[in-house]
């Protein structure tokens, strides 16, 4: 039968602890210290890959049990930069004697508001007794801060990233002293840190800030070569330093380029004749424009300029009113400083007034042309009206026969078709045309024509005689019946409607006749 005897222990609390057992109290301390640590004597292994250094219940498994005589642990941790602060961090956990255990860490990494660094941290368990007087065994293990606010058991390495450089203009060869920009382009853009240019001058010592992944400088250089290079510094721990590829510039004096110019046209031109001017550059890799230039004793007159196209140069336009003798010359403007601006030779061209054209006048007259609407039939007949369910009214439906409207007149200018109903009469006996209503519809249209047909409108409830209809409803009133755009209506359309009428039930029997007046404008 197990006995039972009381140990005290940390924190003023009692365990009751089987007589024989190997499990004591234990108090627990977690330090981190830059004071030097002996060598453990066996391992510690986290439970967790890692975490935060706001995580708490962070627990350890040894790899054997602490000496006979221990009856408490403390788990301490070293860092970087002389960090000694010890946080005593208490844990109420057993330790055994026998066997491997599992030891808790009581708070975070970062308790106490301690500042962390990324660096390797040694945490190390010693088993000791008599509130740490007695030393024993330990145990120990490294975790990396990968950052300030987070640890693992591995090493995190900084997020690697990238540059390069190019320059502006985009041009191996530059000309002396003439400003280009350098521009550096970091991957990820979100990468902090900060950059600088090498060039083997001054221009390497000056920091430039990397905004969205991107920094600038501008620079120029004296005759001679350079090789620039960007270095990208993380200004954070958790991302990686780089340096990018050499960008090799050649400063030297711009290439020569020849321009001829050949005049396709006759000597003597014309006003409002056609011409043609050719321009051929060489070496025929030159990329830029032409400028053609008309130069008299006065000055310049017309300019025209057109773009070189492996090496030739074309424009072709009729001769302008800027009468007179010109030397007219080629001269071609370079992108970039790799080519120097060059010009041909002057060709001689003359301008001169014609001798007046011969005239024709042609005359035709635009009729004003009409606009028609008609029936080819014209007689509607509806089915007798059906009783509702309820007995409230009669109904019945029909449609129009097609309706044709013709546009031709003169400037297009749109129309518009409507409709309105008399009375139905049946000798005597009257039905109130407010009853009937229609759906407008498009049946045909030219292509040319853009025509939309009206709203619904729906007929009223089988109102009395002398019964006003409510608004909007039945053909009493003038209803839309097809609209046709301004500039879209020239042409012929059909159009037609589904119609419906509802007739009171104090209708006497008889057959009733309206007539609906179809009007176009």
């Amino acid at each position: 039968m197990a006995r039972y005897i009381a140990l005290a222990a940390s924190k003023n609390t009692l365990r009751r602890i089987a007589v024989g057992a190997v499990v004591l109290a234990c108090t627990a301390v977690l330090s981190l210290t830059g004071t030097a640590a002996a060598a453990a004597d066996g391992t510690l292994t986290p439970t967790l890959s890692g975490g935060t250094t706001e995580d708490t219940g962070i627990t350890y498994r040894t790899s054997g049990p602490c000496a006979v005589g221990a009856t408490t642990y403390q788990l301490t941790a070293r860092g970087p930069n002389g960090y000694a602060e010890d946080l005593n961090l208490w844990s109420s956990d057993p330790v055994s004697i026998t066997e491997p255990f599992t030891a808790h860490q009581a708070a975070p990494f970062a308790a106490y508001g301690r500042l962390l660094t990324r660096g390797t941290y040694t945490v190390t368990l010693t088993c000791t007794a008599n509130f740490g007087t007695e030393v024993f065994n330990s145990f120990s293990t490294d975790i990396y801060l990968n950052s300030a606010t987070r640890w693992s058991i591995w090493p995190q390495p900084p997020v690697p990233t990238t540059v390069t450089v190019s320059v502006t203009p985009d041009n191996p060869r530059l000309a002396p002293y003439h400003p280009v920009t350098l521009t550096a382009t970091v991957s990820p853009p979100s990468a902090a840190g900060r950059l600088r240019f090498r060039d083997g001058t001054p221009l390497g010592e000056l920091w430039k800030p990397v905004v969205d992944g991107v920094a600038t400088t501008r620079v120029s250089y004296p005759l001679g070569t350079r090789s620039v290079v960007a270095e990208f510094v993380g200004t954070v721990p958790e991302v990686g330093d780089s340096t990018s590829a050499p960008l090799d510039l050649l400063v030297t004096d711009p290439e020569p380029v020849a321009v001829t110019l050949e005049r396709r046209a006759a000597e003597i031109v014309v006003v409002g004749s056609p011409f043609e001017l050719r321009a051929t550059v060489s070496p025929r890799e030159a990329t830029g424009k032409v400028y053609f230039f008309f130069r008299d004793t006065r000055g310049l007159g017309p300019v025209y300029r057109a773009d070189v196209v492996g090496g030739v140069a074309t424009v072709r336009d009729e001769v302008p009113p800027d009468l007179g003798t010109y030397g007219v010359v080629a001269q071609f403007v370079p992108p970039t400083d790799r080519w120097a601006v060059s010009e041909s030779a002057p060709v001689p061209m003359t301008i001169v007034a014609s001798s007046g054209p011969a005239t024709v006048d042609i005359t035709t007259t635009v009729v004003p042309g009409a606009l028609t609407i008609s029936v080819a039939d014209q007689d509607v007949v509806l089915p007798p009206p059906v009783l509702a369910p309820d007995g409230s009214l009669r109904s019945t439906a029909g449609s129009l026969n097609p309706i044709t409207v013709t546009d031709t007149r003169a400037g297009n200018p749109g129309w518009n078709a409507s409709g309105q109903v008399t009375d139905f009469a049946g000798g005597a006996d009257l039905i109130n045309g407010a009853n009937l209503g229609w759906a407008p519809r498009i049946v045909e249209q030219s292509p040319v024509q853009a025509i939309t047909a009206g709203p619904r409108v729906d007929p009223a409830d089988a109102i009395g005689l002398t019964d006003v209809a409510p608004a909007g409803r039945g053909l009493r009133d003038s209803r839309t019946m097809a609209t046709a755009l301004a500039l879209a209506g020239n042409g012929t359309a059909r159009l037609s409607a589904d119609i419906a009428l509802k007739v009171p039930t104090s209708a006497p029997a008889g057959t009733y006749t309206a007539r609906l007046t179809l009007t176009v404008i």
